[in-house]
């Protein structure tokens, strides 16, 4: 047809030759989850100055691309659903499936599912084995005994958060990546700092609204100030875990 396809090419092949490594070790089911063309949470904040996912609109030739890998991959089970997107199927896989789940992605996001039957797989090294000469991978898998002992936030070590209590600390943090703002000057450290102290940001906001000594009235300020954001970030950073779930996910 003369369309470009070396892009959507190289991923479809990446996807394959992964799923096919990791059907070796044990693999049964895989789902290839997918944005829609549009996300319920952009309308949260459409009367916001700072909006949700605000970014330069797509190439034409990379939507193009993007539609190709979905052809390339349809061997698969393939999910996408109007208004959500590929975190929102991943999380009601890891919440609703029958099984042990790996989430294979890097997003930080997705830590808010790891659970003792769901873990995430971030990255894969390769190195040559000195006798045969054959390339081999070392997976590096993400536990949530791995996420305690701590991960990079917004460019900031933070460590000790629970996957219940993530999506509180995204709330204060925010979350550059998504232009989430968060609370006022509460970056990455102080919030996890807040969240190992009170557990809750209903507790931190109730603690800043008491004049908590353990909280400095600057910060104390900026946490009242964003309370009344506080229920659309929350929902801005929940992932759902509801979504209705193909059946037909089993590897040929």
């Amino acid at each position: 047809s003369g369309k470009g396809t070396e892009a959507a090419k190289e991923v479809s092949a990446w996807i394959k030759r992964t799923v096919a490594r990791l059907k070796e070790k044990g693999l049964t089911d895989c789902v290839c989850c997918l944005d829609s063309s549009n996300s319920f949470r952009k309308e949260l904040t459409k009367e916001w100055e700072d909006k949700y996912k605000d970014r330069a609109t797509k190439d034409p030739e990379l939507i193009q691309q993007l539609r190709l890998i979905e052809e390339m991959i349809s061997e698969f089970c393939c999910v996408k659903l109007d208004g959500f997107e590929a975190d929102d199927f991943m999380a009601s896989f890891a919440k609703q499936f029958n099984g042990k789940v790996t989430l294979f992605t890097v997003d930080k996001d997705m830590r808010q599912c790891l659970s003792p039957k769901c873990n995430m797989l971030v990255d894969v090294a390769w190195s040559e084995d000195p006798t045969s000469g054959q390339m081999l991978p070392d997976y590096k898998w993400v536990s949530v005994k791995d996420h305690l002992k701590g991960c990079t936030y917004n460019g900031t070590a933070v460590s000790g958060i629970s996957p219940e209590q993530w999506i509180s600390f995204q709330c204060l943090a925010g979350d550059s990546s998504d232009d989430i703002s968060g609370a006022e000057g509460i970056g990455a450290t102080i919030a996890a700092n807040l969240i190992k102290e009170f557990g809750t940001i209903e507790e931190i906001i109730k603690a800043a609204k008491d004049d908590d000594p353990r909280i400095t009235k600057k910060k104390r300020e900026a946490l009242i100030e964003f309370e009344p954001k506080y229920e659309i970030t929350r929902q801005l950073v929940t992932l759902r875990t509801d979504l209705p779930l193909p059946t037909t996910t089993k590897i040929l």
